[in-house]
C-alpha cells in the first residue's frame, strides 16, 4: 500500500512525498507499536551491565511518550549500553 505524504505551511504544500517504511504519525498504533519495541530492545541492551537501584527496586530506563533516559551508576557503564544499543541499531539495519 503505497502512500504519500505533503507537508502544508503557510498555505503552500510542498510536493508529494512516498513513505517508505514505518508507523503513519497518529495512527492508534504507533505508541503501541513504539512501546513494544523500545522494551525490547533496552531490555536487550542493559542486560548484564548491573543494576541501578532507586529505594530498593531495580531501575534501568524511565520511558515517557517518546522519551528514553537510561540509568546506570557509573558512566562508563551508561556508554557500554549507547554502544551495544548503537550495534543492535546497526545489525537490524535501521534507517
Amino acid at each position: 500500500m503505497a502512500q504519500s505524504v505533503k507537508v502544508r505551511l503557510n498555505r503552500v504544500e510542498t510536493r508529494s512525498v512516498k513513505i517508505g517504511r514505518g508507523v503513519r504519525q497518529g495512527y492508534c498504533l504507533s505508541p503501541i507499536l513504539f512501546n513494544l519495541h523500545s522494551e525490547c530492545i533496552t531490555k536487550e541492551a542493559v542486560e548484564g551491565f548491573g543494576d541501578f537501584k532507586i529505594r530498593g527496586h531495580i531501575i534501568h530506563t524511565v520511558k515517557y511518550a517518546d522519551d528514553l533516559v537510561l540509568l546506570a551508576k557509573e558512566e562508563t557503564v551508561l556508554q557500554n549500553v549507547i554502544d551495544k544499543l548503537i550495534e543492535m541499531e546497526n545489525a537490524m539495519e535501521w534507517k
